[in-house]
């Protein structure tokens, strides 16, 4: 099944390389095979060589949100956190995966222990309908975090509350079940 998929990967490569050096300076249409070349670079894990071609689809205007949505992703996984966050931002100006774009920057600030921040992403992920169950979920281990930070009884309220949230907008029954173990942890608490 893996060979299936670099074989896939390579003739998609090759049949889009070839095509961007058939073609002459149609802006869009050239544009289109630069997003498509990013894909095929990524895919490979050429994740310089995808971010240079997302760059020049978006100089042809093309894809333009979608491309700062995939070099967010890109920057993540290559730990740099600070252009990431700028490429969802410009993401979400673009008006494209606005919701992932805030549950993602849910993550980052979490990560970089910004907690208000990642709040307010997830909240915002929340209201694009993104992630609901998820976003709650994560919502409910950073106020537990606080609480751990500042002892304030509030936290652990709203930490369990999240989590009853996040029980009641899931469907998978693995998840439910993690949640439904950490509120019954929470509960005796309160």
């Amino acid at each position: 099944m893996n060979i299936i998929k670099k074989l896939s990967s390579i003739f998609l490569f090759f049949t889009v390389f070839y095509e961007v050096s058939a073609m002459d300076d149609q802006g869009r249409e050239r544009g289109d095979y630069y997003y498509r070349l990013g894909f095929t670079y990524r895919d490979q894990g050429k994740l310089d060589d995808a971010i240079a071609q997302y760059k020049l689809a978006i100089q042809n205007d093309t894809y333009v949100g979608d491309c700062y949505y995939r070099l967010g992703g890109i920057y993540r996984d290559q730990g740099r956190l600070d252009d990431a966050i700028a490429q969802y931002k410009l993401a979400i100006q673009n008006d494209t995966h606005v919701g992932d774009c805030y549950y993602r920057l849910g993550f980052i600030y979490r990560d970089q222990g910004k907690l208000d921040d990642a709040i307010a992403q997830y909240k915002l992920a929340i209201q694009n309908d993104t992630y609901v169950g998820d976003s709650h979920y994560r919502l409910g281990n950073i106020y537990e975090r606080l609480l751990e930070i500042q002892e304030n009884p509030q936290h652990f309220r709203e930490a369990l509350y999240q989590y009853k949230l996040a029980y009641e907008n899931t469907s998978d029954g693995d998840f439910k079940r993690e949640i439904g173990e950490v509120m019954q942890r929470c509960d005796p608490i309160l």
